[in-house]
């Protein structure tokens, strides 16, 4: 996973970037956000989930929280056969009261007041019990 700004960085061009997107070797998961077309081997799944999550967090800023599924995966938790292709964030603003789901990214509302959060990884996800 990369985002357009790492692939800036490392001096590819936007042209460039969307021909590798063409041609199939680069696949594009969001707005900004990117990963080769590789195969993911079985035990990397998790990791997988969690390098997606850190690029949809990047992309989001402060007032976020990696949650659900992708949560599970930062925390080492069991986890359902295939691969992860959604990144389940959730927004600790209380004033949005609904669930809004774009492709490969579903960002939840926090229902609560509190919502307990762990560091992982220097990764801020919900605590295993409400995870």
């Amino acid at each position: 996973m990369f985002t357009r700004a790492d692939a800036l960085k490392l001096g590819l061009s936007d042209f460039r970037l969307r021909g590798l997107v063409r041609s199939g070797f680069v696949r594009r998961i969001r707005n900004g956000v990117y990963e080769t077309t590789t195969s993911i081997a079985p035990a990397q799944y998790a990791a997988h989930a969690v390098q997606s999550a850190q690029a949809a967090l990047s992309m989001r800023g402060p007032g976020y929280v990696v949650s659900h599924l992708s949560a599970a995966a930062a925390q080492g938790l069991p986890l359902p056969l295939g691969l992860l292709d959604t990144v389940h964030l959730t927004d600790l603003d209380r004033r949005v009261a609904r669930t809004r789901r774009r492709p490969g990214l579903w960002i939840h509302h926090a229902d609560s007041y509190d919502t307990d959060v762990d560091v992982v990884s220097e990764l801020l996800v919900t605590t295993v019990s409400r995870t």
